[in-house]
């Protein structure tokens, strides 16, 4: 008689350690997610001249717009300054700063 009782708590036992054990692989799974959003943010694009002109895709990702809305914004003067050379359109670190300093409506000269 005593072995049948132990059996439901015995399953009990094994259900929580499992939840536990869902609860732990979610979070690990949420936190891969995560890091995996933070790497693509980080990734992509070029900063060179020692760190102070960056390529298209860098400044798209540095003010969290996409590629297309910087075409768009530099085909319509306005925008962070562009600084066009050779046909590769490059970005001030600075600039974007101050871009982002100033807000939207901030006209963009090309040099």
């Amino acid at each position: 008689m005593s072995s049948p009782e132990k059996t439901p708590k015995r399953r009990l036992r094994k259900s929580i350690k499992l939840t536990e054990l869902t609860k732990c692989k979610l979070k690990v799974r949420r936190l891969e997610r995560r890091v995996k959003d933070l790497e693509e943010k980080l990734s992509g694009g070029r900063v060179f001249g020692d760190g102070k002109f960056c390529d298209l895709t860098y400044a798209a990702r540095y003010l969290g717009k996409s590629k297309q809305t910087l075409r768009n914004w530099k085909s319509k003067g306005i925008g962070p300054k562009v600084h066009a050379e050779s046909g590769s359109v490059n970005y001030k670190i600075a600039d974007l700063d101050a871009y982002l300093l100033d807000g939207i409506g901030a006209r963009h000269e090309e040099t």
